[in-house]
């Protein structure tokens, strides 16, 4: 019984769906919190393309398009099946028909594996010239380098034997040869396995790429991109502890400096008290002094006066009362000067008073501006610490995202294995069963299920797109899980139907088993929710915010331009290549190397910040103060239309009259719930991944034994990720001018509530030489300005 030997491969098919579940994938393969946003940007403008189509409204007509285009291939596969039944039983029609099952086979292995690299094909490579199957050996391959950022890691090389599974000469299955194995010789193959733990990783000599990648291939980037965001989030929440030790050191080194400069203030002031009044004292002792020495004089000239000038027969008899009357005037003067003499010394005492009160005004001064800067720095410290509990809920986020991932990648090489094993098992039936009576059987079956492999990708690309649908449906409501009407409950069971369900004259009927009815639910849930939550009637708003005064709390004031300057140079880096945000979300505007392979550095400015819809709240997180601006909490949503940034007193004639920048938003949208009035958030890890149009399938397709659903029918690889361009920014005339605003596409959409967002200016955009650029910018510009226009829904 050729056929038990399946059974190991139907157990590892359990296995794999039960550890898919465990990490939070579905059946689908998609992650739980994913999220579609590749929409067209003008969908708000009358003259859009798709007017007047809302977020979900989109994704929901192209969820219809690949509903539309399953339910083609079920119609062609239900029809052939009855042609099949009618098929001549030959030996050379049931030699086709394997042929057939070997090449669907093939395909399928190819969506999972993925082609070759072009350098791993030829004499040297470990498949032959022309090879136009999966990659068995070297599926784990990718360029992990442009993935994550990183550099190449050193490598070496390791050899492995394998014994290579019964196979036919490059899946063409002659009548002849079936049963007898055309290779049984050991294989060998290279791999190359980094030194730093990465695992195994492409060659850095192989220039080539894929034909086309595999499913593998991109949960392996996925791995890879999650990966190196965790590693980045692990290694921003140490540095924001850091940050709060150091600040708190700071903090504790102003203090202790501050009183001991209190300290040898009031020392000075006792020193200089004490001499002053040692001063005051011995000039007390002077003139009393000298006023003594003048005192004794003029008693001296009064005795002298009261002496007789004649004795004899002409005595002097008035010279004892002109001596009287001279003592006595004398006398008068001296209490006079006496009185002159207090008021001296009282004077010497109150200029000793007035310094030593100047001395305490000072140090009272100085005392309550020490307390100020001691009140900013611990105003400083809480800011900090408030970051803290964010930054841990974004890396646990990105944690179980990376475990998501990981489960994902399993979840994929299950199924690759479990398809290897069914190749072999047919290849080993069909030997066994080659001269049996069950041609026409085996034609049937071969044939039908051709056919029916394809309704089958064609199916799960379908639920793809609903799932897809039920999520962009459950983004925008932002309805929590206690809602009837929430996204989340459609999920299930979008995931759970294995059947299309009524598709009538192109529309999906509510109450089939099958996805038509989560799709008909959706759409007529939105009917009656567009109204109601505001969607059919926006509310547009525009607000200027300054990165100065609302982000910093740098005064505008020109005494606080060399803060604004000293927080701009914080912010500057030497290398935007090294930047994380730069080379995962922007599109770059130059090469990393140039073309003799040397690096080329690509200095500017990196300002990263958060922004809320918080009451009382600015933008930015802080209190709200004067001037500030803030959106409005009681709207649920408010999201992006159009975006300006404007420089305030740049110099356009020494630097560049067009400079551009990049404005990303690298963390979590944040949406409050519609209902109720008790302020729930929802996050949501918005990843601006592709999601292309679906082709409508025509009849050569069906026919066309090369067809693979989930790559012919789509003009763009499914979920690819589309990178932020740069933004024109202009000089602020003071005004908000409509011309200077950017409809992004990238941004149209996003909520403006975000964990982080990361503004890029690249000194190369002011100036060839950038470092100079950057230079003249930084000297000149004395504010930087984002300006929204935006739309919000009330909700309620």
């Amino acid at each position: 019984m050729l056929e038990l030997r399946e059974i190991p491969s139907e157990y590892t098919t359990i296995e794999a769906c039960v550890d898919r579940a465990d990490v939070g994938l579905n059946p689908l393969g998609l992650a739980r919190d994913v999220a579609p946003f590749d929409i067209d940007p003008t969908f708000l403008d009358v003259a859009s393309t798709i007017q007047g189509k809302s977020h979900f409204e989109q994704v929901y007509d192209r969820a219809m398009g690949a509903l539309d285009n399953a339910v083609i291939v079920y119609d062609y596969a239900n029809q052939l099946s009855q042609s099949l039944r009618r098929h001549q039983d030959s030996v050379e029609d049931f030699a086709r028909n394997v042929r057939v099952e070997e090449r669907d086979l093939k395909y399928r292995l190819i969506e999972i594996f993925g082609y070759p690299y072009s350098d791993d094909m030829g004499p040297d490579g470990t498949y032959a010239s022309g090879y136009d199957g999966p990659d068995l050996y070297h599926y784990m391959y990718v360029d992990s380098s442009e993935l994550t950022g990183d550099a190449a890691p050193h490598t070496e090389e390791i050899t492995a034997y394998f014994t290579p599974i019964p196979e036919t000469s490059d899946y063409d299955l002659p009548v002849e040869s079936v049963g007898e194995p055309v290779n049984t010789k050991i294989k060998e193959v290279t791999y190359t396995v980094a030194l730093d733990g990465t695992g195994l990783v492409k060659p850095t000599s192989w220039t080539g790429r894929r034909r086309a990648p595999g499913e593998i291939q991109n949960a392996l980037s996925d791995l890879y991109q999650n990966r190196a965001r965790y590693e980045r989030a692990l290694q921003e929440y140490s540095n924001l502890l850091e940050l709060i030790e150091d600040k708190a050191d700071e903090l504790e080194a102003r203090y202790d400096l501050q009183t001991e400069e209190i300290r040898l203030l009031n020392e000075n002031r006792g020193e200089q008290v004490a001499l002053s009044g040692w001063i005051a004292g011995a000039k007390t002792v002077k003139l009393i002094l000298g006023k003594k020495a003048e005192d004794a004089q003029t008693v001296g000239d009064i005795l002298a006066e009261a002496v007789p000038k004649s004795f004899g027969f002409s005595n002097d008899a008035l010279a004892g009362l002109r001596g009287v009357l001279r003592f006595a005037a004398r006398a008068a003067a001296f209490l006079l000067r006496n009185l002159a003499i207090g008021a001296e010394i009282t004077t010497y005492g109150l200029e000793v008073a007035k310094e030593d009160a100047a001395l305490s005004s000072f140090i009272e001064l100085e005392t309550e501006r020490n307390d100020y800067k001691i009140k900013l720095a611990v105003k400083e410290l809480e800011q900090v610490i408030r970051r803290e509990a964010v930054a841990r809920l974004e890396l646990y986020t990105q944690a179980e995202v990376l475990q998501q991932s990981l489960g994902r990648y399993y979840a994929k090489l299950a199924e690759g294995e479990r398809l290897l094993a069914r190749l072999v098992a047919f290849r080993r039936a069909m030997a066994g069963q080659m001269h049996s009576h069950r041609y026409r059987d085996m034609a049937y079956r071969v044939f039908r299920n051709d056919a029916v492999q394809k309704y089958r990708a064609q199916f799960d690309l379908a639920a793809r797109y609903a799932y897809l649908a039920a999520k962009a449906y459950d983004y925008e409501t932002n309805l929590l899980g206690s809602s009837g009407a929430a996204g989340q409950h459609f999920l299930t069971d979008i995931v759970k139907h294995r059947s299309l369900g009524h598709v009538i004259d192109g529309q999906p009927i509510a109450g089939s088993r099958g996805l038509a009815d989560p799709l008909a639910r959706l759409d007529s849930n939105y009917s009656v929710l567009e109204g109601q939550l505001g969607f059919n009637n926006p509310q547009t708003e525009t607000n200027r915010f300054s990165l100065r005064k609302e982000l910093f709390r740098i005064s505008p004031d020109t005494s606080a331009d060399g803060t604004w300057q000293d927080t701009l140079t914080s912010h500057r880096v030497a290398d935007l290549w090294q930047v994380p945000e730069f080379r995962r979300y922007a599109r770059p505007f130059t090469g990393e190397m140039d073309q003799d392979g040397t690096s080329q550095p690509q200095p500017g400015l990196v300002i990263p910040f958060s922004t809320t819809v918080t009451f009382a709240q600015n933008f930015f997180g802080h209190g709200l103060a004067g001037g500030d601006s803030a959106y409005d909490p009681s709207h649920f949503s408010t999201k992006i239309r159009a975006v300006g940034i404007w420089f305030t007193d740049y110099d356009q004639t020494g630097l560049s009259n067009t400079p551009r920048v990049y404005l990303i938003p690298a963390g979590m949208a944040v949406l409050r719930s519609p209902t109720g009035s008790n302020f729930d958030i929802r996050t949501w890890r918005v990843v601006d991944q592709k999601l292309p149009v679906p082709f409508p399938v025509e009849s050569t397709d069906l026919a066309d034994p090369n067809w693979i659903p989930i790559h012919d029918s789509l003009a763009e690889e499914l979920g690819g990720i589309r990178r932020h361009p740069a933004l024109r920014a202009y000089h602020d005339a003071g005004q908000a001018d409509p011309e200077e605003m950017t409809a992004n596409a990238r941004l149209v959409g996003r909520s403006v509530w975000n964990t982080s967002w990361v503004l890029i200016i690249p000194g190369g955009t002011l100036l060839a030489e950038p470092n100079q650029g950057l230079d003249d910018f930084i000297a000149s510009v004395s504010d930087i300005k984002l300006l929204f226009q935006t739309y919000s829904f009330f909700g309620n």
